[in-house]
């Protein structure tokens, strides 16, 4: 119950425009196509590997929320459910009581896919949710790495509530995305596993660019080719 005093309880409304928020983000970034999927494989394994949190690097602009808004979208890796917290919605989850909230609005649009029921009956959502493997991937903190740890505490504590609530162990895993250059507390994240992200991983410029010259009707010449 001692929440900091800049971590302010939200009420439902704020819980519901966080959650709308965060689909938002996730339609926006998963709009643009991921060239090549084997970046994934090692994305997961580190994830699998996070005791529970782990974290994936890389430079500023690289592409790594658009890439990360695609877990869980191949169906090599259906298993494990994502929600994504990011950092710069007004509001965030900073307390047992709001994750729980914004966790179970989440849950439900995710696991209503499969079994409509959990819509409907709590007891059926719990049920989905402690048979379910979660990742919760922490976004856009680039500028608030003080809050990683404490909303990592936040999580652990909920997973508690759960059993406790439940008698249910919550599978989970945490992601945090940071930016390579981004200055971060000493020993914040340096004892996590980490899966440090070049472009050569997954984007291809010269895919993106022919895409997009082919969408306006429009070629490059075989002298601009090379240039890619």
């Amino acid at each position: 119950n001692n929440v900091p005093s800049q971590y302010k309880y939200p009420v439902n409304d704020d819980i519901d425009y966080t959650k709308i928020n965060t689909y938002r983000n996730l339609n926006y970034y998963r709009d643009s196509e991921i060239y090549d999927s084997k970046v994934f494989k090692d994305i997961y394994k580190v994830i699998e590997q996070g005791s529970p949190v782990s974290v994936l690097e890389g430079d500023s602009g690289i592409g790594k929320s658009t890439l990360l808004a695609h877990l869980g979208q191949e169906d090599g890796y259906r298993y494990r459910k994502f929600v994504y917290i990011y950092g710069d919605v007004v509001v965030k989850p900073f307390s047992v009581g709001s994750f729980q909230k914004y966790f179970f609005k989440v849950a439900k649009t995710e696991l209503a896919q499969v079994d409509k029921r959990v819509a409907y009956s709590d007891r059926y959502l719990v049920s989905a949710i402690s048979r379910t493997k979660w990742c919760i991937v922490l976004d856009n903190f680039t500028h608030g790495y003080t809050e990683i740890p404490y909303l990592s505490g936040v999580i652990e504590r909920f997973a508690e509530w759960m059993n406790q609530k439940f008698n249910t162990e919550l599978d989970y895993k945490i992601l945090v995305v940071r930016n390579s250059d981004a200055r971060v507390e000493s020993g914040v994240l340096s004892s996590y596993a980490t899966y440090k992200l070049t472009a050569g991983d997954f984007f291809s410029p010269g895919s993106y660019i022919q895409k997009y010259m082919a969408s306006i009707s429009k070629n490059l010449t075989s002298g601009q080719a090379p240039l890619m």
